[in-house]
């Protein structure tokens, strides 16, 4: 059973419900990314540490040979993983904050 911070919940059911989907991986990710169009910020993860403080880099072009291999490894991760369902949690959630 997940518990949603209030703020998640509100994104999924306010705004991106049919966009959202939460992933279950088989394996631990080696990189944090965010991405906005062709911008990337990675910050690696490394075993044992606070990554809060660790370094990150910017990549200004996703087509990039860096940005393509950190794409491909994104999506090969992703397809691996399962999706989550988590509908019952959300009406759950709408029940208890009514």
């Amino acid at each position: 059973h997940l518990v949603f911070h209030p703020s998640l919940q509100c994104i999924i059911t306010c705004v991106a419900l049919p966009k959202f989907q939460v992933r279950i991986y088989d394996c631990l990710p080696p990189f944090r990314l965010h991405q906005i169009d062709d911008w990337m910020m990675v910050g690696l993860f490394f075993h044992g540490k606070d990554t809060s403080g660790a370094p990150q880099f910017e990549v200004f072009d996703s087509q990039s040979s860096v940005g393509r291999s950190i794409t491909e490894t994104f999506d090969t991760i992703w397809q691996r993983a399962r999706e989550y369902d988590f509908s019952s949690e959300l009406s759950s959630f709408n029940r208890t904050d009514n």
